[in-house]
């Protein structure tokens, strides 16, 4: 399986970008449904959290 990697900074506007990011990687591994969107809903979540508190500070988000 190939690695896929995604950095964004802890911004509200890249969540989008996460979100499809995530969207494609479930799927190529074969996720589709309730399970990619379980697994979509956990990312972005945690994902919002760090942009949440990360109040201000030089943060990024490094998904693989």
């Amino acid at each position: 399986m190939e690695t896929r990697r995604l950095e964004v900074p802890a911004d509200v506007q890249q969540l989008d970008g996460v979100r499809a990011f995530i969207a494609d990687a479930c799927s190529a591994c074969g996720l589709s449904g309730r399970d990619l969107a379980s697994m979509r809903l956990a990312v972005d979540e945690t994902c919002t959290n760090v942009v949440r508190h990360a109040h201000a500070r030089t943060v990024s988000i490094l998904l693989e």
